[in-house]
């Protein structure tokens, strides 16, 4: 039977002149909604930036499907809340499958672990538009997808924050979806309030204060201010349930655990020159040593056949290093 494989990889993007940002930026930037979608010309500034921002942390991911660039993931880590927000995970239509979609989004948790960020909650915006009935592909996918992979809904008012003061099309009704590292069935009012304030003002408000004069920044937290008054009005009690019955595979039974990040190791390079170095030096000294002895008990002297051996360790010896260097380069 012929063997089968595919190889997911993530790698984090450090800088715009990374020959494949532009290849995996042109994904997002033909499959993203408008409604929902960043500017790209604001992606690229906040990567290459380089004072720190203390408020908010962009993380730029390109996506490969055994070695392919299939797509483009851009998170946020919010520090002062320890909150990781999933912005968007592009992929081209082909690939926007389950088999797909799960192991990236477990090796973006992966990631964030293994980089030992200190993270309370992993949240991500999704769609309610017209109450649910006029959702955008991305939010359709996540609502799915993130359901399977332990994300409750917070059953409180949310609306997405403005994308700039001029996409209108980008404030509508939405919930937020939220992960920690235990199943929550309810968090508390404050708790879900710093959440959306650290998302409104430690991140959008942050982000866009690059982009606008005095007046427009005004402008646009005053947009922010009205977004959260009403959120803050719409929650009546001191807590607020997080709902998980939204999965067709979980209504109706009890909730086992069968989503998490996956186990990653981390390849070792090994060094091919102390084994070629050892083939060099000690090899030819043994098999010398060891050809002494062997003739020496047969009566054959040494300097008879010392240029044969001569020469059949050296081509021996010059044959094993092209084939290690060989496989080094490959």
């Amino acid at each position: 039977m012929e063997q089968l494989e595919n190889k997911f990889t993530i790698r984090r993007i450090q800088k715009s002149s990374d020959e494949d940002y532009v290849t995996a930026l042109r994904i997002y930037n033909e499959t993203t909604p408008v409604d929902i979608k960043t500017s790209t010309n604001e992606i690229t500034y906040w990567l290459d930036k380089k004072e720190i921002n203390s408020s908010f942390e962009l993380l730029l991911f390109i996506l490969y499907l055994d070695g392919v660039i299939v797509g483009f993931a851009m998170l946020s880590y919010l520090e002062k809340q320890h909150i990781a927000v999933i912005d968007y995970i592009a992929l081209y239509d082909q690939y926007r499958v389950n088999a797909i979609f799960f192991p990236f989004i477990s090796l973006l948790q992966s990631y964030l672990s293994e980089s030992n960020y200190d993270i309370a909650y992993i949240v991500n915006e999704i769609s309610h538009k017209n109450k649910g009935r006029s959702i955008d592909k991305e939010s359709r996918l996540f609502k799915k997808l993130f359901c399977l992979e332990g994300f409750g809904r917070i059953e409180a008012k949310y609306y997405t924050p403005p994308l700039g003061i001029r996409n209108h099309e980008s404030v509508f009704e939405a919930y937020l979806y939220i992960k920690s590292n235990d199943n929550i069935e309810i968090i508390s009012k404050e708790t879900y309030l710093s959440i959306v304030h650290s998302i409104y003002n430690d991140y959008f408000v942050e982000w866009y204060k690059d982009f606008f004069d005095s007046q427009d920044l005004n402008t646009y937290k005053q947009k922010i201010a009205v977004c959260l008054q009403s959120i803050e009005k719409n929650i009546q009690s001191e807590s607020v349930n997080i709902a998980y019955v939204e999965c067709p595979v979980l209504g109706g039974v009890s909730r086992e655990v069968t989503y998490g990040v996956l186990p990653t190791s981390k390849k070792r390079k090994v060094s091919f020159w102390p084994i070629l170095i050892t083939l060099i030096v000690i090899c030819p000294l043994a098999i010398i040593w060891l050809y002494t002895i062997v003739l020496d008990r047969i009566g054959i002297p040494m300097s008879a056949v010392a240029t044969i051996i001569g020469s059949f360790v050296s081509a021996t010896i010059t044959a094993i290093s092209a084939v290690m260097v060989a496989k080094k380069k490959s």
